[in-house]
């Protein structure tokens, strides 16, 4: 069963992804790491980068959840120039959740791209079995009459 889909023109909708990455960005960027408890709402907030670029997918396919993902890599990027750890072992963590998006975005995108073409074929296929059933309706009596 497909996603329902928000109303709104493909702008509407590219503003509410860019809006959802510039407050995924702001609750993450302003939820300091000192204090363990809110190092975990830190990394919470990070994570809900894959909603705006999941949405990218639903929205606009493969193309718009790639999109999505460059983005909020650009996002995450601006958090790492100004708090770029000196843990070696973190910032491979870090450099691996910005591939992660890449990975979500390919993986969504794609799945995305699958459902349509599958319900397009699937309509296209409904069409045609009524095309040939009216053409079989029309045929069926003047055959009969030219029998």
């Amino acid at each position: 069963m497909p996603l329902p889909k928000p109303a709104g023109t493909g702008w509407q909708k590219c503003l509410m992804v860019l809006l959802g990455l510039i407050l995924v960005s702001v609750l993450h960027f302003l939820t300091r790491t000192g204090d363990p408890a809110l190092h975990v709402w830190h990394i919470f907030f990070r994570k809900l980068y894959f909603l705006p670029i999941v949405a990218g997918a639903v929205w606009f396919g493969f193309r718009g959840a790639l999109t999505s993902a460059v983005f909020a890599i650009g996002f995450y990027a601006l958090y790492l120039l100004f708090d770029w750890p000196r843990f070696h072992v973190e910032r491979m963590n870090q450099i691996g959740e910005m591939a992660s998006f890449l990975v979500i975005a390919g993986v969504g995108g794609a799945l995305v791209e699958l459902e349509r073409r599958t319900k397009a074929r699937g309509e296209a296929m409904r069409r045609n079995a009524e095309r040939d059933r009216i053409a079989t309706t029309v045929a069926s009596p003047s055959e009969t009459l030219g029998a």
